[in-house]
């Protein structure tokens, strides 16, 4: 396949109908990359991201959302147990709590108090986080470790908003994880990371050309449900993806059989792409150079095209002219 290296034009005539993955209809601004992944993951959910980014968030509340990361089944620990003294059976989280505290997650002082309405302190919400990853097997109180752990360094307070709560979850994933059957065999390795002891998770990083149909390149597609990253098609669980054809992506993929993308998402600063809506192309009076009307900045801006440019439409390299390929299209130019 002969590759693009000056400059690449896609015009997707079907943009207009394409979801934007990073879009909600419950959520006023778009989704950051953490807050897209844990959506993914089931962690959060995005009908409550608005609300959960400046909320406190309460003990309970914080358990529930570890319970929601670790796939816990929030009825499971509900058998008339009661392992604090302020956690009632019939209580919401009761069963998560339980069993975070069985599997040896949450901790109890002789007090026999969780606390449940209490915000949650980001110290103890790390002190979490690390037996999770598995530190707790160096330290009889991991709580002693979390000021030389880097997870406090996403936070912006001693108490948890939902959106402190995202940036240490999120961290923690990208944390080195600590597994071992015992203490005389353990293994820290920097390229073992919690979001892949937890989900089989992998990220990587490349120009993502080909999504829902649509393709930057070339002899290059995809179908509805797969997105093309650097010449590798993966399976994806995400709506959208179109939207960031031509750009700079990072993927979260599941490493499995399928290599399944759970989450696409653009690499800040990585990326050079102008794009417009074909609407604000003034009419092509010459192939190699493009006019259009700038919204951002009020100007009518020009580009000027390589001589050996190869202009793709939609996964096609048009053989007509530029200005016959696109009249009285709708869509966007990239």
């Amino acid at each position: 396949m002969k590759k693009v290296i000056n400059l690449l034009i896609a015009m997707c005539v079907l943009l207009q109908m394409l979801s934007f993955q990073t879009v909600s209809a419950e959520a006023s601004e778009p989704l950051s990359e953490k807050e897209i992944l844990l959506e993914a993951l089931g962690v959060i959910q995005a009908d409550e991201i608005d609300q959960l980014r400046t909320k406190k968030v309460t003990r309970r509340e914080f358990a529930g959302y570890i319970g929601n990361m670790l796939g816990i089944d929030s009825t499971s620990g509900v058998d008339g147990t009661r392992y604090y003294k302020d956690v009632a059976p019939n209580s919401r989280f009761a069963g998560t709590i339980n069993t975070l505290y069985e599997k040896g997650i949450l901790k109890r002082d002789s007090s026999m108090m969780f606390y449940p309405n209490d915000v949650v302190t980001a110290r103890d919400a790390a002190a979490i986080l690390l037996e999770i990853a598995g530190y707790g097997m160096l330290y009889d109180d991991v709580s002693s470790y979390v000021g030389n752990s880097s997870l406090l360094n996403s936070v912006s307070g001693t108490e948890l908003t939902g959106d402190d709560m995202i940036s240490i979850i999120f961290q923690a994933l990208e944390m080195p994880c600590l597994h071992s059957d015992n203490l005389e065999d353990f293994t820290i390795d920097s390229n073992y990371l919690l979001m892949y002891d937890l989900y089989k998770l992998e990220r990587i990083n490349g120009v993502l050309q080909s999504a829902e149909g649509l393709s930057i390149a070339a002899d290059l597609s995809s179908g509805e449900d797969e997105i093309v990253i650097d010449g590798i098609t993966y399976p994806k669980t995400f709506t959208g993806g179109a939207e960031l054809l031509g750009y700079e992506v990072t993927a979260y993929i599941v490493d499995d059989q399928d290599n399944t993308a759970i989450a696409c998402v653009e690499r800040q600063k990585k990326n050079k792409v102008t794009e417009f809506p074909l609407e604000e192309l003034e009419p092509v009076e010459a192939d190699l150079k493009l006019r259009y009307y700038d919204e951002a900045s009020r100007r009518t801006k020009n580009i000027q095209l390589p001589s050996n440019v190869i202009v793709v439409k939609n996964g096609e390299v048009i053989s007509t002219s530029l200005a016959d390929a696109i009249s009285g299209k709708q869509g966007t130019v990239r």
